[in-house]
């Protein structure tokens, strides 16, 4: 019998290392990958203007205004992939699934243009509890990702191409820039 309860013990501790090898600390690249992804998907959807006045100024002058806001990342991956909280302005504050992709390019879970409903894997917080998002807040990374609020055509531009290398889909590309040029060939 004594036998019997050591080779389940082993078993079982070797099951939960197996399980364990595939969790990791989020090295600093990744988090500046997710951070990337978020300042990506806002200048391709024109949520920027959404940020004007929000958080603190990192432009340092009041003529122009570049949010700095918080963003909140587990700090382990398992398998590429881990989870953020923060505050998407066009929605308000999200949960998102995220994943980083070989080439070092982080995919957030969740389409915007769906509003993230609480069916969703990502969703607005408010569909989670209040005192469990406070605890992963304080137990997570706090790092800061800046919006500017008047961003150069060339950011968007850059942010749309890396959007559409992640998601195959830009919003820029497919439904603002056929406006612009439309209404250029005027």
């Amino acid at each position: 019998m004594k036998i019997l309860i050591f080779c389940l013990a082993i078993s079982c501790c070797g099951t939960n290392q197996k399980a364990d090898a595939s969790k990791r600390q989020i090295t600093d690249a990744e988090t500046r990958a997710v951070v990337q992804a978020v300042q990506d998907e806002i200048y391709d959807y024109g949520f920027e203007g959404d940020y004007d006045r929000a958080g603190e100024n990192a432009a340092g002058i009041s003529s122009k205004w570049i949010s700095r806001m918080r963003i909140y990342i587990a700090p382990e991956t398992e398998n590429g992939g881990g989870e953020i909280i923060y505050d998407l302005k066009h929605y308000g504050e999200v949960y998102r699934i995220f994943t980083i992709r070989r080439d070092g390019l982080a995919i957030l879970d969740g389409d915007p243009q769906l509003g993230f409903p609480p069916t969703q894997r990502s969703r607005k917080t408010q569909y989670l509890d209040s005192s469990e998002v406070r605890q992963m807040k304080r137990n997570w990374i706090e790092r800061h990702y800046e919006v500017n609020t008047s961003p150069s055509i060339s950011v968007v531009r850059d942010s749309a191409h890396r959007q559409e290398l992640r998601t195959g889909f830009s919003y820029w590309e497919t439904v603002v820039l056929p406006h612009l040029k439309a209404a250029e060939a005027r």
